[in-house]
């Protein structure tokens, strides 16, 4: 989690009694779990996912003005335990900010909160995940189908009494699910650290996947201790399979017991797609912006349907009050983030 150490947020959120820092109830519970950011309690605010709260967005001090509501409503983004995208109902129209996640081809029409009388609500501009919209990752298979290819991989040896380890990368943060599915599948607690599981205090649905016991199990996520010579590493990836990676072949080994899992925990450029495609926003914004590809072109063709995408800064735009509140405290703003203001307020 970036940013939220810095100097320049810490002083936005401490300069003023009514700024408040919302996310979903879970990302609330891991952020309080790191000492580091124990600091952010008084700040932190839970929302509910799938319920609009109508939020009151201040103004800037010189405006002498009481501020005006929002309605924000949280939504499950799948990338994390906790992870949420942000739905935004203000006065010019509704933004959509999806921040990072990972939904199947097909998810969008269960989205309740992005609905209204049976029709999609009329989304002005969405920023979208576009972390793997890149011609190398051409394919990228769903979370359970790696799930599944793990587990067929990992299930003659776990009955020949065999040990699995699973290298996680630095962001561990992302892989409850597959952890989740190993427990499932084989019917034992996947072992982790006592700080690894410190991290999930407070969240059941992962906590119940796991113990801090080594020797109760055969399957380890990112311990040091000694397993023996008859156990195998497992290591997730996602880039690492581009050009290489197909739906025949989602583990490739690498090493004298050692493989790679084709997992990722953001959407493939299919599901971006499929996404915008349903929502049909008028404007979509790229989070990742890679200099020199064009996005566009990756997720389809131009044509009348289709929503304008937006990969440059444009000129002209009147900064509202709120909008000047948050540039002035943060300096400088992350392009999609002063993008979101212009579109929403």
């Amino acid at each position: 989690m970036q940013g939220l150490s810095g100097k320049a947020f810490r002083n936005l959120l401490r300069s003023r009694h009514d700024l408040k820092l919302y996310a979903s109830e879970v990302s609330c519970r891991l952020l309080l779990n790191e000492p580091k950011y124990a600091w952010l309690r008084r700040h932190l605010s839970a929302l509910p996912l799938s319920s609009p709260r109508t939020l009151l967005v201040p103004c800037a001090a010189e405006d002498g003005a009481s501020g005006y509501d929002l309605v924000v409503t949280a939504i499950a983004a799948d990338h994390c335990a906790g992870s949420a995208m942000f739905l935004f109902e203000g006065r010019r129209g509704n933004v959509l900010y999806t921040g990072d996640f990972r939904f199947d081809v097909g998810h969008a029409p269960t989205l309740a909160p992005l609905h209204c009388g049976g029709s999609v609500k009329p989304i002005r501009a969405a920023y979208v995940d576009t972390t793997l919209c890149h011609p190398d990752a051409a394919y990228v298979p769903t979370r359970a189908d790696s799930e599944a290819a793990l587990v067929a991989f990992f299930e003659p040896r776990f009955r020949a009494g065999g040990r699995l380890r699973l290298a996680l990368p630095g962001a561990q943060l992302g892989y409850e699910t597959l952890l989740q599915s190993l427990s499932l599948a084989f019917g034992v607690k996947v072992h982790v650290t006592k700080s690894q599981l410190s991290r999930y205090a407070g969240v059941a649905d992962v906590l119940h996947a796991l113990t801090t016991e080594a020797r109760q199990t055969p399957i380890h996520a990112d311990c040091c201790c000694d397993l023996g010579e008859n156990c195998v590493t497992v290591k997730p990836s996602a880039m690492w399979f581009a050009h290489r990676v197909a739906p025949s072949l989602l583990m490739e080994r690498v090493g004298d017991d050692l493989y790679r899992l084709c997992y990722a925990t953001h959407a493939s450029l299919a599901e971006v797609r499929d996404l915008v495609r349903y929502l049909k926003p008028q404007t979509v914004r790229a989070n990742v912006r890679v200099p020199g590809l064009d996005v566009s072109a990756l997720v389809g063709a131009p044509s009348d349907e289709d929503p304008v995408w937006s990969s440059k800064d444009e000129a002209g735009q009147v900064e509202s009050s709120a909008g000047s509140l948050l540039r002035s405290a943060l300096r400088p703003l992350p392009y999609q983030v002063s993008k979101l203001l212009d579109d929403l307020l």
